[in-house]
C-alpha cells in the first residue's frame, strides 16, 4: 500500500512539472499587435466657387416670354482696347418673327454692333440668329448698358450689358526709382580727384651745378 501511495505521489509530481513547463512558454508565442493606424486628417472645406462672367447670352422671343435675366458680362480690358460679347436670339413662339430696330447703348465708352444676322430676317418657330457687340472703353471703371430691339409680334428684346475697364499700362513705369524720379544715368567724377592738388616737384640741384 505504501508503494502504491509513492507511485501516485510521483505521478502527481510529474504531471505538475509538465503543467508548469507548458505554462512557462511551452505554448505558441503570441504576435505583437500591429501598428495603430493614423487618425484621418481633417478635411479642408473647399473654397466657395464664384460664378465666371459669361460673355454670351441667349434671349427668347415669343408672347409671354420673360427675358429679364438675359445679360452679357463683357470681359475686362484696358482702356482703348476692344472687348465684346455675343447674344443668341431664339424664336420660341409658334409663328415666324422678324427682329427690328436693333440698338446697343452704354453709359461710358463706345459700343457697336459688329455682327447682326437678326435684323429684318424672318425667324421661323425654333429658329435662331446671332448678334455680336464690341465695346471700347474711354476711361477706367465699370460701365453698363442695354441691347434692345423690337419684334414683329410686338415683343421687345432687351439684354443687359456690363463690364469693367482698367487703366492702360504706361511705358517706362519700371524705370523710375522708389520716389518716382528717374534714376540718374552715367558716372560722376570723383570730387576728391579734382580737389587734390598735384604734388610739388622735389627740390634738387639745378642742372649744371653739380660738382
Amino acid at each position: 500500500m505504501l508503494h502504491t501511495f509513492v507511485r501516485g505521489l510521483a505521478a502527481a509530481v510529474v504531471a505538475g512539472a509538465l503543467a508548469a513547463a507548458a505554462g512557462c512558454g511551452g505554448g505558441p508565442t503570441p504576435h505583437p499587435p500591429g501598428p495603430t493606424p493614423a487618425p484621418p486628417l481633417p478635411t479642408t472645406p473647399s473654397a466657395e466657387s464664384k460664378p465666371t462672367p459669361d460673355a454670351s447670352a441667349s434671349v427668347f422671343l415669343g408672347k409671354g416670354v420673360d427675358d429679364a435675366n438675359s445679360h452679357v458680362d463683357v470681359p475686362t480690358s484696358p482702356v482703348g482696347e476692344p472687348a465684346g460679347g455675343d447674344v443668341t436670339v431664339v424664336n420660341t413662339g409658334g409663328d415666324p418673327v422678324t427682329v427690328q430696330n436693333l440698338a446697343a447703348t452704354v453709359d461710358s465708352g463706345e459700343t457697336s454692333i459688329i455682327e447682326d444676322t437678326c435684323t429684318d430676317v424672318e425667324l421661323p418657330p425654333g429658329g435662331t440668329c446671332r448678334i455680336r457687340i464690341r465695346h471700347i472703353a474711354t476711361e477706367p471703371g465699370p460701365y453698363s448698358g442695354q441691347l434692345t430691339a423690337t419684334a414683329s409680334d410686338g415683343s421687345v428684346l432687351s439684354v443687359g450689358i456690363s463690364g469693367r475697364a482698367v487703366a492702360e499700362a504706361t511705358p517706362g513705369d519700371g524705370e523710375t526709382t522708389a520716389t518716382g524720379t528717374p534714376s540718374p544715368s552715367g558716372t560722376t567724377d570723383d570730387p576728391t580727384e579734382s580737389e587734390t592738388a598735384d604734388p610739388s616737384p622735389t627740390d634738387g640741384p639745378e642742372p649744371g651745378l653739380t660738382d
